[in-house]
């Protein structure tokens, strides 16, 4: 009888550790869940992020191909005028010698 309450407390033992670690073994899980669940909010954070900033850059990208356009044609327009005042200078200097 003794042997069989042995046996008996041997097993209900066995079946407690068992049970705790399977317990642990669920709560391991759940927060290695809990982690990669973070993570992958953590990652389409970084993605929207990084969207963000490609948009950025693309909008400053359009905004400096726009100035470079803008500053060409003042470029050649000041050269059209100053060719222009140039012509008009020769005209007033050769209308001021015909009169002379």
């Amino acid at each position: 009888a003794e042997e069989t309450v042995s046996k008996f407390n041997e097993a209900k033992a066995l079946r407690l550790a068992s049970e705790r670690e399977t317990q642990s073994e669920r709560e391991k899980r759940a927060r290695l869940e809990t982690a990669a669940e973070s993570a992958k909010t953590a990652v389409r954070a970084a993605e929207a992020r990084a969207g963000q900033a490609e948009a950025r850059a693309s909008r400053a990208e359009t905004d400096a191909a726009s100035f470079r356009a803008a500053e060409t044609a003042a470029r050649a327009a000041a050269e059209e005028a100053e060719t222009r005042a140039e012509m008009c200078q020769s005209r007033a200097e050769a209308a001021e010698s015909a009169m002379e």
